[in-house]
């Protein structure tokens, strides 16, 4: 009756993944990345509060929506906070 409320299993589970440090095992193993919420390109800092653990995809992902996305904007004058 409630199957709807069930995980769907279709990729990995990092919802063990609950330090820094196993963050960084993973991004060791090759599992994970590092990812700025704020790019370098904008003015982030590699510093603890502007960085997420992420796979690979989220990383490009990201980094396409900063360059196509945010960055025109930002040009633009419509985006003043980031």
């Amino acid at each position: 009756m409630f199957g709807w409320l069930k995980k769907n299993k279709t990729g990995p589970d990092y919802s063990g993944v609950d330090s820094r440090e196993k963050a960084e095992a993973l991004v060791q193993k090759g599992e994970l990345q590092k990812l700025l919420l704020l790019p370098f390109e904008f003015g982030g800092e590699d510093v603890p509060p502007n960085v997420v653990y992420v796979p690979a995809f989220a990383v490009e992902l990201k980094a396409s929506t900063d360059q196509n996305v945010i960055l025109p904007l930002a040009q633009e004058g419509k985006v003043t906070r980031y």
